[in-house]
């Protein structure tokens, strides 16, 4: 079950994973800003429990969402090579909101993240095209 345009596929997995992983970091960093800043050593915890789970499930998605869009390509390296570059993209696009928080603060973050679900939407709608075609 090979799939006609492997480039297509592997190109919309990459792309549909960063985007929604990023998206998910991103999120994780719009909850820690909102949580009140306290010297209480509890409340530094949650804070970093919040951005850390942020970052791990936004991670965990990226990896199972392009290891799912690439699922017609036959090859396990190939895939492997998708999900890790599919890490590698969607540290770098949530990186990205650092700028965007500083510019923006956390409305910037919303409209971000808007952006790259937006982005995962089309990345997905192109993968699953170039795997039917």
């Amino acid at each position: 079950m090979g799939s006609r345009d492997p480039i297509g596929v592997a190109l919309g997995s990459i792309g549909a994973g960063s985007c929604v992983g990023a998206s998910l970091i991103t999120l994780g960093l719009v909850v820690y800003r909102s949580l009140p800043e306290s010297a209480g050593d509890s409340d530094l915890d949650r804070r970093f429990l919040v951005i850390t789970a942020g970052l791990v499930i936004g991670m965990v998605t990226a990896m199972a969402t392009a290891f799912a869009l690439s699922r017609t390509i036959p090859d396990p390296w190939r895939r492997g090579v998708i999900v890790a570059s599919t890490v590698f993209a969607a540290t770098i696009l949530a990186a990205l909101a650092a700028p965007v928080d500083l510019l923006a603060g956390s409305t910037g973050l919303i409209v971000y993240t808007a952006v790259l679900l937006a982005a995962a939407k089309h990345a997905h709608n192109k993968a699953k095209a170039a795997s039917r075609s």
